[in-house]
């Protein structure tokens, strides 16, 4: 889903000069902000959440965070954590070895409170294509969607 409003929310945690396309996906959840970033705050976290994962291990230098991600297909994908604010719920990564068909992946994913224990989990990615923009897009979007709707699964399951 593109929406500049909503995209234009996670510009100041990507780089702007690489800004050439854009994947942004959202996910409405029946929960809190807390136990929405509980689920997702975890940089290797994805693996309890994205049906693509099958494993993450995590590596640290110094400051810089990357965590390998290994598919559930046996593909492998390397990205290194950029920004982490656990104030706003939100942290940015870049992909260092990537399966998409993109260089210079950076992406964010955030928590936002609404209202009446609900909040919006958006995900948003900015890269160069490498090959059609398109296939780039859908590879991103669909990857998006599939962890969101799991996210929004099992977080709406503890509420029951």
């Amino acid at each position: 889903m593109r929406n500049p409003g909503l995209t234009a929310a996670f510009v100041l945690l990507l780089p702007t000069s690489v800004l050439a396309n854009q994947v942004l996906e959202k996910v409405e959840v029946r929960t809190t902000p807390d136990k929405a970033w509980a689920a997702i705050g975890d940089f290797c976290g994805i693996k309890e959440w994205h049906p693509a994962v099958a494993s993450c291990e995590l590596k640290q230098d110094g400051k810089a965070r990357e965590r390998i991600l290994t598919g559930v297909d046996g593909g492998m994908t390397v990205e290194r954590e950029m920004t982490r604010s656990d104030a706003a719920h939100a942290y940015s990564y870049r992909g260092l070895e990537s399966l998409f068909p993109v260089e210079h992946y950076v992406s964010t994913i955030r928590v936002l409170p609404m209202d009446h224990g609900r909040v919006n989990i958006l995900w948003v990615g900015a890269f160069k294509p490498v090959g059609p923009a398109s296939d780039a897009e859908k590879a991103i979007s669909a990857n998006y969607l599939a962890g969101l709707q799991e996210l929004k699964s099992k977080l709406e399951a503890k509420q029951d």
